[in-house]
């Protein structure tokens, strides 16, 4: 609960009603980016130093 509070806090108020109807794809949405964001970024000096 204390995520999506924070998470709504940081959007515009034009945005937090949409949020409340849909947390859970929001959340999945966030789950997804996180660790793809990472891997990108571990990801990219292995190839640099190839």
């Amino acid at each position: 609960m204390k995520k999506k509070f924070l998470g709504e806090n940081k959007l515009p108020q034009g945005v937090r009603p949409k949020l409340k109807k849909s947390p859970d794809l929001i959340d999945l949405i966030n789950l997804m980016i996180v660790p793809i964001c990472f891997g990108i970024f571990s990801i990219l000096p292995n190839i640099r130093s190839m």
